[in-house]
């Protein structure tokens, strides 16, 4: 645990430096994406619960030629990259050296275009999980870091060149992990021209619409991926239903409370269609959470939406002049209680740290 505390409290020190007297953004996210990257990279392979495989998945894909390097069945750009590090060096750790530069570069690049408040976009990265996911959860990480900047691009201005560059992104997420796919709904709110609450609830009652179709829908997607098929019909456990976890409830709570805020500003002002848009996207995963009790794989796709939280909780904060202190105190309080209790349960067993050489 220690060694994350001390990095998280070096990035808070780094950000109480560069914002004291004044905004520096980019040389804050510069120095911290790279003290980041500097312990992805070094950790030893055992960090993280799915990073062993990885390592295995490494050793061979390294020696093969590459006609023969598709053997787990991985995407093609992440097998890409695996046997393409393994033509110049033998070292694991290169591999997480790039990945990690892939995901913190894109992830850090979608909170400097997006966030009104840099710093506590880089904090809510840390205490919301998504640093300990980015560290076991790798090809589907590297594919949310892309996949995620489709909205980017979409939002600096809906026309034909930006929807070419956000499908070319989306191509690119696919290639790591193929539930980029559901980056299609990014296009979502920007098609609609205006996002309100009336979207929102419209959102809501297509949601209860495919949880009644539910059974229709999985029988299409597994047309489209056959592989999740093959798992269903070997009675995968990951295609059993699980309670919804006591955090997504949570971020359902915020979601309704963030509604209820936004739903007073006027829909039509550009810095409020923001917050809409943010709140739509977000909002997606709230149906997502509850499908997850008919099928366990449904996380994965919450993972892509839910992330814009670090997005949404600052621009939203920002707004209250008159209460930011308190808010932001209070966000600190709770997002390290929540940080220090992850770690304690070490669902994604990246505790203890321990670096390649020790």
């Amino acid at each position: 645990m220690i060694p994350y505390l001390v990095l998280l409290a070096i990035i808070c020190a780094i950000g109480l430096l560069f914002y004291w007297n004044g905004k520096s953004d980019k040389a804050f996210l510069l120095l911290s994406a790279v003290l980041i990257i500097f312990v992805q990279s070094v950790r030893a392979p055992t960090v993280g619960v799915d990073t062993p495989t990885y390592y295995n998945g490494f050793e061979i894909i390294r020696q093969l030629d590459w006609e023969s390097c598709n053997i787990y069945g991985w995407e093609t750009l992440y097998t890409a990259l695996n046997w393409s590090v393994g033509q110049f060096s033998d070292s694991f750790n290169v591999l997480l050296f790039a990945v990690s530069v892939l995901i913190v570069g894109n992830v850090f690049y979608f909170i400097y275009k997006n966030s009104d408040n840099v710093f506590w976009s880089v904090f809510l990265f840390f205490t919301l999980d998504y640093f300990f996911m980015s560290m076991y959860s790798i090809r589907q990480y590297c594919a949310i870091s892309i996949g995620i900047n489709v909205y980017t691009v979409l939002k600096q201005k809906f026309d034909s060149k930006n929807i070419i560059k956000a499908l070319c992104l989306l191509a690119l997420a696919l290639g790591f992990h193929n539930t980029a796919f559901v980056c299609v709904a990014f296009f979502i709110p920007f098609l609609l021209k205006r996002v309100d609450v009336k979207t929102i609830l419209w959102l809501a009652i297509s949601t209860i619409v495919v949880i009644v179709c539910f059974s229709q829908i999985m029988e299409f997607l597994f047309q489209l991926f056959p592989k999740y098929a093959m798992y269903q019909s070997i009675g995968s456990e990951k295609f059993d239903g699980i309670n919804i976890r006591g955090i997504d409830l949570l971020f359902t709570a915020f979601k309704l409370i963030a509604l209820i805020v936004i739903s007073r500003f006027n829909p039509d002002l550009l810095k409020n269609q923001d917050l809409y848009r943010l709140l739509f996207v977000t909002g997606i995963s709230i149906g997502l959470s509850v499908l997850v009790t008919r099928v366990e794989l449904m996380w994965r796709f919450t993972y892509y939406f839910d992330i814009f939280l670090i997005i949404l909780i600052p621009n939203l904060i920002e707004r209250f002049v008159k209460y930011r202190i308190i808010l932001y105190f209070l966000l600190f309080v709770l997002g390290i209680s929540y940080f220090i209790y992850i770690m304690i349960s070490n669902g994604g067993q990246c505790v203890p740290y321990q670096t390649f050489w020790a």
